[in-house]
């Protein structure tokens, strides 16, 4: 685990048992880090976080789940619009974080499934996966989508620590072929965001899990997307250090 990770979240892993070795908050050095346990303990195997079929296929679950209870009526449009006249949501899109891309790959495999949009929204501190989609030119002058391994220079360190490594080489092809299109949210969009959910929703989450939140908000370019009445926003990770000022605090959301 990267030296910067929650503390409440180094606390949970040693809490359940598990022997933490810090590195630095980096893919490299993240590598290295594993690459030098195997060697001490050939018996060790690794799980990745991301770049793994089967992660990708758990992380699905999260969306085929959210299908589920719409289908089921579990979910009701209070305000009427989107419905199906008995006030049964029809879910236009999903909008899901992301980092290494595994929660966004097997998302976007259970949404397209059920003919769902699929959107993705990063920092715009680590962005790699809007410059995956926008960057790139072909020779015919039109954009084509080529994978970035990082992320813009000079923008700092983003709070939303979740989010902080690139696309994998497994996620990448099921994200550039599934993901309608990839949104990009400020620090101060970031904290306005959170400080909602803490506010409005009574739920303890992470800055990373606000980001989804963030660009449906205050992105200009999601606002200008049309067709979309009902959008399904995967908030999901809730370590956050709270002895710490919350980012709200410290930042300036003007």
């Amino acid at each position: 685990m990267h030296k910067t990770s929650a503390a409440p979240k180094l606390a949970a892993v040693r809490g359940y048992g598990g022997l933490v070795e810090l590195c630095e908050a980096t893919q490299t050095a993240r590598e290295a880090a594993v690459a030098a346990l195997r060697a001490r303990d050939p018996r060790l195997q690794l799980v990745h976080p991301f770049d793994d079929a089967r992660v990708m296929a758990g992380r699905g679950t999260v969306v085929l789940e959210l299908l589920e209870q719409v289908a089921a009526g579990e979910i009701v449009c209070s305000s009427g619009g989107g419905g199906d006249g008995a006030g049964k949501v029809q879910l236009d899109a999903v909008v899901v974080p992301v980092g290494g891309g595994g929660l966004l790959s097997g998302s976007a495999v259970a949404a397209r499934v059920a003919g769902v949009r699929v959107f993705a929204a990063e920092p715009a501190a680590a962005d790699d996966a809007w410059r995956s989609f926008h960057e790139a030119v072909g020779a015919d002058g039109q954009p084509r989508r080529e994978r970035v391994a990082a992320h813009a220079p000079g923008k700092g360190r983003s709070i939303a620590d979740g989010l902080l490594t690139t696309v994998g080489s497994q996620t990448w092809p099921i994200v550039r072929d599934l993901v309608e299109d990839v949104f990009v949210v400020s620090e101060a969009e970031i904290a306005r965001a959170l400080k909602l959910v803490f506010e409005r929703m009574k739920m303890v989450i992470e800055p990373s899990a606000a980001v989804p939140l963030a660009a449906v908000l205050f992105n200009p370019e999601f606002r200008k997307l049309q067709g979309l009445r009902n959008v399904g926003i995967v908030i999901t990770g809730g370590n956050i250090d709270l002895d710490k000022p919350f980012p709200w605090q410290t930042l300036d959301l003007s």
